[in-house]
């Protein structure tokens, strides 16, 4: 099993736009892989070309959270990436992977799919507030590889924000999955809930780690708490001290060590 493991870990998930000036090794750690995301409606291609053709990312994922349907004018820290859909999506896969293997080669980054958030969300092409239907992750991806019936992807992207901590849940959506398409990988690219307290988000991730580590088409995740990464509990330090989370990651990283493929 070649779980992959977020922020601490192996991975680290940042948008194309900051992944230009963060790609040298952090803290001298060199098990820490970067993860462009785009995330941009207008922005994708340029950034995209900037990102240096001497370093090379692990993987990219093709849109983070295409289906999350902001208020407008669109905010800023989801910029206008969001409000897309599926359709659209799928128009900007092949224009993308030209730019990645005339930067880096053919099959030399994991090309990771488009990440739809939660495990049901509107399908629509305005605001939810505007009666949107509410369509399953696995419908989400049905739409978007009928539109890209020759795109390829090393692993698919889900987001899941687990409102209730509940494992159960998590792995429902798993299960749904490979019921729909038995034997994909999927690659959490954020996942986290919103406990009542730091030990309740912390025992979160220790119980959903253990069991995905025995789960052969779960290959990677990164921790991304409810909101926001600084979600208030979720932190991995807080003035230089390891909180609960990030305790819970150094403990991860001992028992389940990751092992990153080329």
């Amino acid at each position: 099993m070649a779980l992959t493991l977020g922020l601490i870990g192996a991975l680290f998930l940042v948008p194309v736009s900051l992944a230009k000036g963060l790609f040298p090794d952090v803290c001298g750690n060199s098990g820490i892989h970067y993860v462009p995301n785009q995330w941009g409606r207008t922005n994708d291609n340029s950034e995209l070309n900037k990102l240096p053709n001497s370093r090379t990312p692990w993987g990219l994922i093709f849109e983070n959270e295409p289906n999350w349907w902001g208020p407008q004018p669109l905010t800023t820290d989801h910029g206008d990436g969001c409000n897309m859909t599926a359709r659209e999506a799928a128009s900007r896969y092949h224009p993308a992977t030209d730019t990645i293997n005339q930067k880096w080669g053919v099959g030399v980054v994991k090309l990771i799919s488009p990440s739809p958030v939660n495990k049901f969300y509107p399908n629509c092409t305005r605001e939810p507030s505007s009666n949107c239907a509410f369509q399953p992750q696995y419908a989400w991806f049905a739409e978007y590889f009928a539109n890209c019936g020759t795109c390829f992807h090393d692993t698919w992207a889900l987001n899941l924000h687990d409102y209730s901590c509940n494992l159960e849940s998590t792995k429902s959506l798993v299960a749904d999955m490979n019921a729909v398409y038995p034997n994909k990988n999927i690659f959490f690219g954020e996942i986290g809930c919103n406990g009542l307290t730091a030990d309740q988000m912390a025992q979160y991730l220790e119980d959903f780690v253990a069991w995905a580590y025995g789960v052969p088409t779960i290959v990677g995740f990164i921790w991304s708490a409810i909101n926001s990464v600084g979600t208030k509990g979720s932190e991995l330090s807080l003035k230089g001290q390891l909180q609960p989370v990030g305790r819970a990651f150094k403990d991860i990283q001992n028992r389940f060590p990751p092992k990153l493929t080329p």
